[in-house]
């Protein structure tokens, strides 16, 4: 014979099917989901927090770095900081007085001959040394206006423009020719070797 067990909550009589029962249904859904509350908030209220880096506890006014982490944390994101600073500078110091140089000159010149080269795909097969030669013979004379303006003033010009030649054209020493900046610019893209 089945015994009957009296619920703890609302006191309603109810048939022991299982050996665990002291609730009702009703009771027991109310019982099961304020344990659940409960539950959480104990795990919320009571979750240790720790630092990030040191894992010591932390303060209720401390997110995620307690105070000496972040203060050690300052002063190294000062430092690099300042070094990155510091370094930037120097290296923009050293980039001006190497372009002023007379070796920096000479090679900013020659990279943008190289990048205009490369934008319109042509190749230049003669060396550095044949162009050094072949200004060097002018003695800084400009050939178009037959000034003297200086070796180090004297610039490339090709003879054929590089716009006016086709894909892959390969120039050769006697293709180019050393100009003065105004004589090269007047020239634009026109073709044709001075005299």
């Amino acid at each position: 014979m089945d015994k009957t067990i009296i619920c703890e909550l609302c006191g309603i009589e109810i048939p022991n099917k299982s050996i665990n029962h002291s609730y009702c249904t009703h009771c027991k859904s109310i019982m099961d989901s304020t344990i659940a509350c409960v539950r959480q908030n104990i795990e919320t209220t009571n979750r240790i927090r720790l630092c990030y880096y040191c894992c010591k506890k932390l303060k209720k006014t401390e997110r995620k770095v307690c105070k000496e982490c972040r203060f050690i944390l300052h002063k190294e994101l000062r430092r690099k900081y300042v070094q990155r600073v510091f370094y930037k500078k120097q290296r923009l110091k050293y980039d001006i007085t190497y372009k002023k140089s007379k070796h920096g000159k000479l090679n900013n010149l020659n990279n943008n001959r190289l990048r205009r080269a490369r934008l319109h795909n042509v190749r230049h097969t003669y060396t550095q040394q044949e162009w050094n030669r072949k200004v060097a013979e002018t003695k800084g004379i400009c050939p178009m206006c037959n000034k003297n303006v200086g070796v180090e003033k004297l610039t490339l010009d090709h003879i054929i423009p590089i716009s006016k030649v086709a894909n892959d054209y390969e120039y050769t020493i006697n293709d180019v020719q050393p100009l003065c900046n105004r004589c090269n610019a007047s020239k634009k893209d026109r073709k044709g070797e001075l005299k």
